[in-house]
């Protein structure tokens, strides 16, 4: 009886909690944070607990009315471009997004009453399956490979469901919210992702748990034990440096093992507390927020494809194949940089055993780049082989390039941009162990830049940068040395490296165990799958790919340098030069940027491949015009179009010299004519030739004012070509020709000059006396201009 009164009293006092969250949806989103901030004041969190994934969903939803909107709220102090007019707007647009940035911040309320279910242990939130990315709910799946992060997560009474716990659950739900962003975003909201509101909690949870000042993360305002998996005993001794990462990395994605780094790590912390540091117990139990958050962006924003397919169904595959959006890939490269400011403010180790011990965040700082290492390599690589043929891969590509130079984020208030100084030695040992972002990206970005149009300016300006890059100072020295040591076999140096050769135990051929980039080869074979094969950098087939990238550059530039070259026509006509006004000084400020890029990135690549003499070579053999200035034919062999040859076609830069050399009135129709008039005029002008073909040779034979006047509306008789017979072509007399009026310009003109006259109120009368005067004064103005120049060349002679 006294249970099921307590019930009751509990289902009575959960009643008001419900009501009040079913109305958040009607209220604007600030009175939704004061609302939610009454409720955590008056209710405990065992309360709470209900509505918890509820409130989730709702903050994290894309559907109105329940949804924050998290994406849409802007920061428009960092927008100066809104409308003065709209400055109350503005104003409330700004209390909006401070109100909920402090709600959802990591030292708000949202995240107290998140610590609060912390603190008790047995609070487990359900996280559904489906919603996790698709290689990581594949292997859910078929349990046969369960990756180590979700061990502890997994129950068998819930099979399709996680049990979180709530910071876990909170930040599931966080990361989820930028994949699922509908492609499509509604215009009248859409904002730019850098000063969204998503954008700045990503950035301050990054720096409440990725200090890279010198701070250390802030203690949890409740007392509580850390989740399953970081804790594992009372002293320090027991307690894992780096958590569930840590001995992720230590056993190398199998089953946690004892490494004798962590034995190190442990005896430092037990001598150190021994003389008083007993804190760093509890600044490691802090630490594990630090590596959830790492580990669930990594998780949501990189892991959302595989690219070992070859034990996949085909629809698997298919559900894959997730192209990331251009706000994931901006969001990422945020990530990516701020990792590294984060790993680069780690402490140097001493080579002391008993030096004094490093608290457990510098553990975490220098681990952190391994940690995300395969999947980001995963993230580019899909990235580089997937991505549309077009200008926004600049968002992959310099994201890519953040990576790949880490020693230009040693400080946040100052980004070293010197590209020429030397080296340092955690510079290369950072080349050294990343090794394959260096080389086999570099190779699938030169396959998409022999496929790209290298004259427009976007794409000549990203061949620019991959170049300047990898030609700054030394480093594509130290390149070389890295992968000379992990492709060094027995003494033996080969260009290509199969799965099976890394991966072979007990077989003749052995890797140098020297070699810092050994273990990158191997995690590339486990990445890439058994039927991958790794092409050195500097092998015999990247230089054929660069000697033809160099040609295919040589051959734009000319196209770039001489622009008649690329098929372009002088503007003839009003229209022709209307349309060119503003537009011509634009075209040839980007052809000559794109040149200068393009000759910048030739010198870069001759640095880096030491291939002067042959950009030389193909400068002179592709690159020089025709002593006529007309192009040339495409590349051919045997009969049939060369590689070469196919993208000179596509890009427009060399192509057939094909002329018709016939009756111009029987000329095939082309794409700027009518067919339609062009037949019928061609019978209109045969029948009038017909009737008074023989009073028009005789009117163009006299001399005189009046032959000469005629000949200006008459086709003159053309050369008939040596090459025919002339029993198979008509007369060649002079002879009316009306095929001009089908043209789609003529057409126009002729609207045009209708259009005005009536504009200015001319009758039909007066518009066909204004055109016969418009017929004659040509006539007139012609024979004219046409005596005149004749008498000048018979008084020359």
């Amino acid at each position: 009886m006294s249970a099921s009164m307590n019930s009751q009293q509990n289902r009575d006092r959960f009643s008001p909690i419900l009501e009040r969250v079913s109305k958040l949806p009607s209220l604007g989103v600030r009175r939704r944070c004061e609302e939610l901030q009454l409720l955590f004041v008056h209710y405990n969190y065992k309360e709470l607990k209900p509505i918890f994934p509820r409130l989730l969903q709702d903050i994290f939803s894309h559907n109105k009315p329940t949804g924050w909107g998290l994406n849409l709220m802007e920061d428009t102090r960092q927008n100066p471009w809104h409308d003065v007019r709209l400055r109350t707007t503005k104003e409330s647009m700004q209390s909006d997004f401070k109100i909920v940035r402090d709600f959802l911040s990591p030292t708000g309320s949202l995240f107290d009453l998140i610590y609060k279910f912390q603190a008790d242990p047995t609070v487990k939130f359900e996280f559904p399956v489906d919603l996790l990315p698709a290689p990581t709910r594949d292997a859910l799946k078929q349990g046969s490979a369960v990756p180590q992060f979700y061990h502890n997560k997994l129950s068998y009474m819930a099979p399709n469901c996680l049990q979180l716990s709530a910071f876990d659950f909170y930040m599931f739900h966080f990361a989820h919210f930028l994949v699922s962003l509908p492609s499509v975003q509604p215009v009248q909201n859409a904002c730019t992702i850098e000063n969204s509101l998503y954008t700045n909690l990503v950035e301050d949870y990054l720096n409440c748990f990725l200090p890279i000042s010198g701070n250390r993360v802030p203690p949890m305002p409740y007392t509580g034990t850390s989740p399953s998996g970081y804790n594992q005993g009372g002293n320090a001794c027991q307690t894992r440096p780096g958590g569930v990462l840590w001995s992720y990395l230590q056993s190398g994605g199998q089953q946690p093992q004892v490494s004798l780094l962590r034995n190190i790590n442990s005896l430092q912390r037990s001598t150190s507390m021994g003389h008083g540091d007993s804190h760093l117990e509890s600044i490691g139990q802090e630490n594990w927020r630090s590596e959830i958050l790492i580990q669930v962006l990594v998780e949501f924003w990189l892991n959302q494809n595989s690219l070992y397919h070859e034990q996949k169904s085909f629809s698997q595959q298919v559900r894959a194949n997730v192209l990331p959006s251009q706000d994931l890939v901006r969001l990422v490269r945020m990530l990516v940089k701020h990792l590294h400011f984060f790993a680069n403010s780690a402490k140097e180790i001493h080579p002391s055993l008993y030096h004094q011990v490093d608290e457990p965040l510098e553990d975490l700082k220098r681990c952190i780049i391994p940690m995300v290492q395969n999947k980001l390599y995963a993230f580019f690589r899909h990235g580089f082989d997937r991505w549309p043929l077009d200008s926004s891969f600049r968002l992959m590509l310099e994201t890519w390039l953040s990576f790949i130079q880490p020693w230009r984020y040693m400080d946040p208030q100052n980004i070293n941009d010197d590209k020429d100084q030397p080296m340092s030695t955690a510079s290369k040992k950072f080349v050294g162990e990343n090794l394959h972002f260096y080389t086999i990206l570099f190779q699938e970005y030169i396959q998409r830049a022999l496929r790209h149009d290298l004259a427009a300016l976007k794409n000549a300006q990203m061949l620019f940068r991959v170049g300047k890059v990898f030609g700054q100072g030394d480093l594509h020295e130290v390149i070389d040395d890295a992968e000379h040591s992990a492709t060094n076999y027995n003494g033996m140096t080969t260009n290509r490296v199969s799965n099976a050769q890394l991966t072979a135990s007990g077989s003749f051929i052995s890797l140098s165990p020297t070699s810092s980039s050994t273990s990158v080869l191997q995690q590339v074979a486990e990445v890439e799958g058994p039927s991958f094969r790794y092409r050195s950098m500097f092998g015999f087939q990247c230089k054929q790919m660069m000697e033809q990238l160099l040609k295919n550059i040589s051959q734009v530039k000319s196209t770039l340098n001489n622009p008649q070259n690329a098929g372009q026509k002088p503007k003839m006509g009003i229209f022709d030069w209307l349309s060119s006004l503003g537009i011509d000084d634009t075209d040839s400020a980007n052809r000559a940027k794109a040149s200068n890029y393009l000759e910048y990135s030739m010198s870069f690549f001759d640095k880096i491949f030491q291939m002067e003499t042959i950009s030389h070579n193909t400068s002179m053999t592709w690159g020089t015009p025709t002593k006529s200035g007309e192009q040339t034919a495409p590349d051919m062999s045997g009969g049939e179009l060369t590689p070469l040859g196919r993208y000179q076609m596509v890009n427009g830069l060399r192509r057939f010299n094909v002329t018709y050399n016939g009756n111009p009135d029987l000329q095939p129709i082309r794409t700027y004519e009518n067919k339609c008039l062009v037949r019928f005029l061609h019978k209109l002008s045969t029948w009038l030739n017909t009737v008074w073909g023989n009073e028009i040779q005789d009117l163009c034979l006299t001399d005189g004012f009046i032959s000469t006047f005629a000949y200006q509306y008459f086709q003159p008789p053309y050369q008939q070509s040596p090459s025919h017979d002339d029993t198979l072509l008509p007369d060649n007399n002079p002879r009316i020709c009306l095929r001009f009026l089908a043209s789609y310009r003529s057409i126009i003109y002729l609207l045009v000059f209708f259009m005005v006259l009536y504009w200015l109120d001319f009758s039909l009368l007066g518009v066909v006396f204004v055109l016969l005067l418009t017929v004659l004064m040509y006539g007139v103005v012609g024979a004219s201009c046409t005596l005149l120049t004749s008498k000048e060349h018979s008084h020359v002679d």
